[in-house]
């Protein structure tokens, strides 16, 4: 089964160094053989029950109805329930971009 979550971390991490520290944090805790970091442009295939597999991937919050006038600091931020995620394509259909 599969779980999603969100997580804000601090604008003054990058992707990279967050992702580094969400597999080291997974590896110390359930055993580094037992976490496997899949690629956000590649689908997930459990190949193993006893591996926990992490994608992350950025999102931006979906402000649906909402002009960007009308929006205040604090709706920026807090009680955020839509978000969007864009995966670029190269012109031949494949995806683009690798993250892990």
């Amino acid at each position: 089964p599969f779980a999603e979550f969100i997580y804000k971390e601090l604008p003054t991490g990058g992707l990279k160094t967050f992702v580094k520290k969400l597999g080291q944090q997974f590896g110390t805790a359930y055993g580094s053989n037992n976490v496997k970091i899949v690629p956000n442009n590649k689908e997930v295939v459990l190949e193993d029950p006893k591996t926990i597999y992490l994608q992350i991937a950025t999102i931006q919050p979906w402000y649906e109805g909402l002009k960007p006038s009308s929006r205040t600091p604090v709706s920026q931020h807090f009680n955020i329930d839509s978000f969007v995620s864009e995966q670029p394509f190269t012109q031949g259909g494949k995806r683009l971009g690798e993250l892990g």
